[in-house]
């Protein structure tokens, strides 16, 4: 979950960046995470709030990369090249595919072990 010094960088980012891809499913893994953060005691119920509205904000700007079976495709080679989880290798699959059509090679994530994977795929993390 986002902590005091992670959220800033990521707005930063967000800004910078005209433009923001997002595979269709981090709108599940957001609300996921949030709502685990909750239960977990790490957010009240307003904090939550809060989160999501920020979460769909950002959501409602961004091109999202639906998830078909080419994508699918990529990412079930990526988690067996790479040793990923099904999520994250959908989510990588989304940023090569979105690299490639902007031309972009930016990627923002949170989890270090995708991030790895991510450099070695040929993208730029941008969480350092």
């Amino acid at each position: 979950m986002l902590g005091e010094t992670t959220a800033p960088k990521i707005r930063a980012i967000l800004v910078e960046h005209e433009t923001v891809a997002a595979s269709a499913i981090a709108e599940v893994e957001a609300r996921a995470g949030i709502a685990r953060a909750r239960r977990g005691g790490r957010l009240t119920v307003r904090s939550e709030r809060e989160v999501w509205q920020r979460f769909e904000l950002i959501w409602s700007t961004s091109a999202i990369l639906d998830v078909d079976r080419t994508l699918l495709a990529s990412a079930t080679d990526l988690a067996y090249r790479r040793g990923l989880r099904g999520y994250d290798a959908v989510q990588l699959a989304s940023g090569l595919r979105a690299a490639e059509a902007t031309g972009h090679p930016g990627f923002v994530c949170l989890d270090r072990e995708l991030n790895v994977a991510a450099e070695a795929e040929g993208l730029t993390c941008l969480m350092t």
